[in-house]
């Protein structure tokens, strides 16, 4: 029996087994009741009169009668085992049914969005984008983590030209994860599974709807192929030039060139290195062919919230700027726990533990607090260490993105390991192979469309290992805190006084 709300119920009696099943569907989506095993079909395959017309109470009505009765046949003990399912075609016709709910000509388009800062703003800076809408009491763990913001683009998105087309997501992210609060929402934002088809997840893997994680950056073409060949084996007909993704990260829209879809990248007018700030803006939804990023790297407008509350300078002018330097952690950017006293210009960080070496409270070495004065104000910044920083989401890494001039400089506050490359602040290099790991970094660099020159290149280490294997590298390496030493490392950290546009090799020597 269906009524005319969308809703349908079918009781099969297979006369051979004695086996029954209770099938009801809402828009779709079916929901069994039954003594089948868990991956046998839905419901039986065979034919059947088509169900008669009637309202919601009788096939509510029909519904609970077959329970009531046929109830006891039912194989789980006290209780009945539910399941739900995404409508399949052999159940009573589920891939059309989506379909069906279009009156009249069914959407010829399709939109794809990323999530993290496309979909969603910074979390905490709401006031300082406007538009965007925070969630209150949901939670979206990219990058840093905090309550979920909708970027303007998430907000309006009805008011665009999407707002008649197919709609989904590829993300690289988890979106915090299966059956999270933030995946509702995106399905929300996205008008609901009327427009995404269902609201049920896939992996980029293994594409079965169209919400997809795991999609990795420079490789969503990839995915959204595999999204367009499974949204036809659903029934839909969407040519390729009618399909349009939109990503704020710089590496995603150049990959689809040649692909015959359509690829934009947002949040153009605020950004935070690579990627996004306040999110996708409604008004860069465009209706236009091809493949269109906002200039790599581009640098934010001068009425637009600067990417962090890091107090960061003014972001670089152009030309872009055209050198780079890398610096160790521990007693270079540091200095010991608990000597901020003895060690002049140094600067403690109250509440900010620093686990490395004896753990204690963070103390900034002179080099760090002064770093805007010196030469490196104009470059590019990063960091290349071997230990962990204090770990992922640590306060002593948020305080040494602060100290290098916030990702305004440091193109991001992503981190990333030495045995994979992807940002310019990377722990696990180890002593002895720096030169190894700055190798990749720039090769990174030169990936994002950032030219760097080797000679342009300065690193700083106050550890004996690792400014002598950068001879011949092409690089300068330069050590550091060489009048307050602890042995083989620094104790001050390192002074901005020593921080000189040098070229070559320069170690501190015994004595120094």
């Amino acid at each position: 029996a269906s009524g005319r709300s969308g809703m349908a119920a079918e009781l099969v009696l297979d006369a051979s087994s004695g086996a029954t099943c209770l099938a009801m569907a809402w828009d779709g989506r079916f929901l069994a009741v039954d003594d089948a095993p868990d991956d046998a079909p839905l419901v039986p395959e065979r034919p059947r009169p088509a169900p008669r017309r009637r309202g919601v109470e009788a096939t509510l009505a029909l519904a609970v009668g077959a329970l009531l009765v046929f109830g006891p046949k039912l194989r789980a003990p006290g209780a009945a085992s539910l399941r739900t399912t995404e409508a399949r075609s052999s159940a009573a016709g589920a891939h059309s049914s989506m379909l069906q709910l279009f009156e009249g000509p069914k959407p010829t388009c399709l939109c794809l969005f990323d999530v993290d800062r496309t979909l969603t703003s910074k979390q905490g800076e709401s006031q300082r984008c406007p538009g965007t809408r925070q969630l209150g009491g949901v939670e979206d763990t990219s990058f840093g983590g905090g309550t979920m913001v909708l970027s303007d683009l998430a907000v309006n998105l009805d008011k665009t030209f999407c707002g008649a087309c197919y709609r989904g997501i590829v993300t690289v992210g988890p979106a915090s994860g299966a059956f999270s609060a933030e995946r509702r929402e995106l399905v929300k934002a996205l008008g609901g599974p009327t427009w995404t088809f269902s609201d049920k997840w896939s992996f980029a893997s293994e594409v079965s709807s169209l919400l997809v994680t795991g999609a990795r950056d420079e490789h969503k073409q990839e995915t959204v192929r595999k999204m367009v060949d499974w949204i036809r084996g659903q029934g839909a007909s969407i040519p390729d030039a009618e399909v349009y993704f939109f990503d704020d990260n710089t590496r995603n829209p150049p990959p689809f060139a040649g692909s015959g879809f359509n690829a934009h990248q947002v949040s153009c007018q605020s950004r935070n290195g690579i990627i996004g700030h306040c999110g996708g803006l409604a008004a860069e939804v465009i209706k236009e062919r091809g493949v269109k990023s906002c200039g790599a790297l581009r640098p934010p407008a001068a009425a637009t919230p600067a990417p962090s509350a890091m107090n960061a300078p003014p972001p670089p002018a152009s030309p872009r700027p055209s050198c780079l330097c890398l610096f160790d952690v521990d007693r270079t950017l540091t200095a010991k726990q608990g000597e901020s006293d003895r060690c002049p210009g140094t600067r403690i960080v109250p509440g900010v533990e620093d686990t490395s070496f004896v753990p204690g409270t963070m103390v900034l070495s002179d080099l760090a607090v002064n770093l805007d004065k010196t030469f490196c104000g104009r470059c590019y910044r990063g960091i290349v260490t071997v230990g962990p920083a204090s770990g992922a989401f640590s306060n002593e890494r948020r305080e040494l993105v602060k100290a290098l001039g916030g990702p305004t400089w440091t193109l991001s506050d992503k981190w990333s390991w030495a045995h994979d490359v992807s940002s310019l602040l990377v722990t696990g290099a180890q002593d002895g192979h720096k030169q190894e790991t700055v190798r990749k970094m720039v090769d990174w660099l030169h990936s994002e469309g950032v030219p760097m020159a080797d000679a342009d290149v300065y690193f700083f280490d106050d550890n004996t290992q690792n400014t002598p294997p950068f001879a011949g590298s092409g690089f300068n390496a330069r050590q550091v805190s060489c009048a307050s030493r602890d042995g083989v490392i620094g104790h001050c950290g390192g002074r901005a006084s020593e921080v000189i546009p040098e070229r070559g090799m320069k170690s501190c020597g015994p004595p120094w």
